[in-house]
């Protein structure tokens, strides 16, 4: 025990050491050694002769359950496989395969031990079938994404089927997606699909992410010998990020707890909780001695990661924060000059010229010999990584994206372009007539579809033009079947499978003179302009508007568009297609890169020189966000933004940002003046 403790402070001592009955919350901050108080508590009771078998550790990711795993196993010397640690979802699906002689009891007729889980697109793909079965049609208001997303936000609420088909016809009755606001049809469809949605699963064997939880649920409150077995087994559970657990994960672990026997222990920073929008709830964190009643809470706040100036701004910023609990996080670590590095702020004209200087300043550390490595620009949303992106492949600078694709890799990108070139280049555009055809939803189904491609092929022609000839020769039929019926007294015979066809060509037709006059007339539109006006008269704006996330792109495509300001079509092809087939580096080559990625996407991550760009009033704290309520989980975000850098940290917004038809005026985020700048 002594060698496990000799590395720790005292606050983390008193956590691997406690040994009260009652549950232990260890609320730790940003770098305070987190994972090394826990694995070390996992690794001091198996020392004191606990059965490693007796032991369950929960986390999120695989890549945590992994480091877990290793630290435990290091610190303990003990085989890790002897011990249950692992991601909430693959504790149940091991639960699940164990018990599958219970399935039957709980409703899961079908389902063997050998069933597979569906992943979040074979998930969707099979929601599209459930739709098209029981007589939905994907549109505008109903898409087989959304629907899942209202399936998956009542489940993470706890909701299971029963709760969801008894549900009034109100969409407020139940949770809706964070993020989004479904159309009553979708949260209509999702009623209905509930059942068929699973039914489809257990027929295939198969259990999607949603439902692995919700049927371990259903297991532990149906069968009592079940729930007897897991509780008298893990007799010490341990619960990593316990600030990103929802609804139904907290009910779990509720079922294998046992007052005065289990010894529970969960970690997490209320002050991270970022993850609302996925269903996260930080009430649970908040309130858990009311979950939990005697629970104890120890404080870790020795920062061993960053330097005062960083920590003092840090908790100037979350000391905002109505809802939290309250802690001071102190810098440990000695530095040459004190407190540390003042942190940078800066303001520039627009969002291209604010990721030129912070391309030209990693450039000019490259060359006094600074590693890229060393360097990480955060940002709020996917859609402000096109103008540093384009920077950085200026300056030279090797970049990576980190958990994310490259910005002309992203959906709603690539069909914007796609619409573009089948305006510009209606001859040569055929793999991109079949992308946006019936995008967004058209009434284009895969055999009219078919019917135009295999028209094109016999006659040599494009795409677009075989649906011209198409369209035009089926409504000349079409009317001569309808003068004959009227002539014979009979009901009109309409062409209706085809207005999506007829609607889509009558846009690009009306548009492409106006998009392709020359210079100086007076009817031609510039680029920037006929996107906006395709994307306005197909109707794809609003649609990718009212999907999940769909603020995220709206704002990638007004990104998109900013960037062809003073820009013809042949420029667009030297600029903008070549970046959108070039491969996007990742790091495999050994060659250290700068990371670019989402202040989401960094939590967790640690970096010596960190720029966090768009820290202005129009992006952090994040417009939608706020409308929603979420002004204080923006600040948490900022937060964790902040905390990512040890030595040194720049700060910098845009005083003017493009937007959807022109322009708007910018001032620093609210942020700035909390953290002290």
């Amino acid at each position: 025990m002594d060698a496990l403790l000799q590395p720790l402070n005292d606050r983390q001592k008193g956590v691997v050491t406690y040994r009260g009955e009652a549950p232990l919350l260890v609320i730790a901050a940003a770098g305070t050694g987190k994972t090394q108080s826990l694995t070390s508590r996992v690794a001091s009771f198996i020392v004191e002769g606990v059965d490693p078998t007796r032991i369950l550790a929960l986390t999120f990711t695989n890549k945590a359950a992994r480091e877990m795993r290793d630290r435990a196993e290091r610190l303990s010397h003990t085989p890790a496989d002897r011990m249950s640690i692992g991601t909430y979802h693959s504790v149940c699906a091991r639960l699940l395969r164990t018990h599958a002689d219970k399935l039957p009891q709980i409703g899961l007729a079908g389902l063997t031990a050998g069933f597979h889980i569906l992943d979040n697109n074979a998930s969707v793909r099979l929601v599209k079938d459930c739709l098209y079965r029981t007589g939905y049609r994907e549109n505008s208001h109903v898409r087989a994404p959304d629907v899942y997303a209202i399936l998956n936000a009542w489940r993470n609420a706890g909701i299971d089927m029963e709760e969801a088909a008894a549900a009034s016809a109100a969409s407020t009755s139940a949770p809706a997606p964070p993020g989004c606001t479904p159309s009553r049809l979708a949260v209509d469809a999702a009623r209905t699909l509930y059942r068929v949605f699973r039914q489809a699963c257990i027929q295939r064997n198969a259990i999607d992410f949603g439902d692995l939880i919700m049927y371990t649920l259903r297991l532990l409150r149906s069968c009592a010998d079940v729930r007897a077995a897991c509780q008298s087994r893990w007799t010490h559970v341990f619960v990593d990020e316990f600030q990103d657990t929802n609804d139904s994960q907290l009910q779990l672990l509720k079922l294998l707890y046992v007052p005065a026997k289990t010894r529970l222990m969960v970690v997490g920073d209320d002050c991270q909780a970022i993850h609302g929008w996925r269903g996260a709830v930080i009430g649970n964190i908040l309130q858990f001695e009311r979950h939990f009643p005697g629970a104890q809470v120890m404080l870790l706040e020795d920062n061993y990661r960053s330097v005062s100036t960083i920590l003092d701004a840090a908790n100037r910023l979350i000391a905002c924060n109505a809802h939290q609990r309250k802690k001071v996080l102190r810098a440990t670590r000695p530095t040459a000059d004190g407190a540390g590095a003042p942190i940078q702020l800066e303001s520039h004209e627009t969002p291209e010229s604010e990721a030129a200087a912070v391309a030209a300043h990693i450039s000019s550390a490259m060359q006094s010999g600074v590693d890229p490595g060393q360097f990480a620009i955060l940002y709020r949303i996917n859609a402000q990584s096109q103008p540093l992106e384009e920077a950085l492949r200026a300056a030279g600078v090797p970049y990576c994206l980190r958990g994310a694709m490259s910005f002309y890799q992203r959906a709603e990108v690539k069909d914007v372009l796609a619409y573009l070139r089948i305006l510009y280049a209606p001859h040569d555009c055929d793999a991109d007539f079949k992308r946006v055809a019936n995008t967004p939803p058209r009434g284009i189904g895969p055999k009219l579809l078919q019917d135009v491609l295999e028209r094109a092929a016999k006659r040599n022609e494009s795409c677009l033009a075989a649906a011209q000839t198409f369209v035009t020769a089926v409504e000349d039929q079409v009317a001569r079947k309808k003068k004959a019926a009227e002539a014979g007294g009979a009901g009109s015979t309409g062409g209706r499978r085809f207005a999506g066809m007829r609607a889509l060509l009558e846009v690009l037709g009306e548009l492409r003179p106006q998009a392709q006059a020359p210079v100086g007339d007076g009817g031609r539109l510039t680029l920037a302009a006929t996107a906006e006006a395709l994307l306005e008269r197909t109707g794809y704006l609003r649609w990718i508007g009212e999907q999940q996330d769909g603020a995220d792109k709206v704002l990638n495509v007004q990104q998109l568009i900013a960037t062809f300001e003073g820009l013809e079509y042949d420029d667009l092809l030297n600029r903008v297609f070549d970046d959108e087939d070039e491969p996007i580096a990742d790091g495999s080559s050994g060659m250290k890169r700068v990371s670019l990625m989402t202040l989401h996407a960094s939590k967790g991550l640690e970096f010596p020189r960190v720029f966090i760009v768009g820290f202005d009033s129009a992006m952090l704290p994040f417009h939608k966000s706020v409308q929603e309520g979420r002004l204080e989980e923006e600040r948490r975000l900022a937060y964790v933004g902040v905390m990512r850098a040890r030595d040194e940290l720049h700060l910098s917004y845009p005083r003017r940002r493009a937007a959807y038809g022109g322009a708007v005026q910018t001032d620093g985020s609210m942020f700035l003046r909390e953290l002290g700048l």
